[in-house]
């Protein structure tokens, strides 16, 4: 069935394709059995804009971390770093409040941007529970590409009542 619309629905939509995080040592003195500290410097900047020139919201369906080529940090289960003892480049990450499996697409629930707005990703994070030695790795911190990320959009159709912002 052919429909009255004669213009191609536009999705304009900005999205961060790398996640910036670091794993730094801990203060001297702190406990063994305490993980790295996991900090997201840039964690605000996180962001997915949808353009006022779009003309659909946009839905998040699935995001998908993946370890880039000759990568040497390790995507696992919050669980699993709870033994994580050895592997300084190892870390859990949650996004948009669901918990990243290593190259598999995760389904996203619950995260919609309404055109000419912008939504903050929730990005946190768990490190291993080792210690950075100063001769295998800078002694502060991994500061390293550790993952891509590909998102997987939806196109929404906005509700009639949504500001367009033009």
């Amino acid at each position: 069935m052919l429909s009255e619309k004669t213009e191609l629905d536009q999705m304009k939509v900005t999205v961060p394709i790398r996640l910036h995080f670091a794993v730094l040592n801990n203060a001297e003195g702190t406990a063994a059995n305490t993980p790295l500290q996991f900090k997201t410097p840039h964690k605000n900047k996180y962001t997915i804009a949808v353009d006022k020139t779009s003309s659909v919201d946009v839905k998040v369906k699935s995001v998908k971390v993946e370890k880039p080529q000759n990568g040497a940090w390790t995507l696992k289960s919050t669980a699993d770093m709870a033994n994580e003892t050895v592997n300084p480049r190892a870390v859990a990450i949650n996004l948009m409040g669901e918990e990243m499996i290593q190259d598999k697409a995760v389904e996203i629930t619950d995260f919609q941007v309404a055109k000419n707005t912008s939504k903050t990703i929730p990005f946190t994070g768990v490190a291993a529970k080792t210690k950075i030695v100063k001769n295998d790795h800078d002694v502060t911190g991994l500061y390293e590409k550790a993952f891509n990320v590909t998102y997987t959009l939806e196109m929404v159709q906005p509700a009639a009542d949504t500001p367009s912002g033009s």
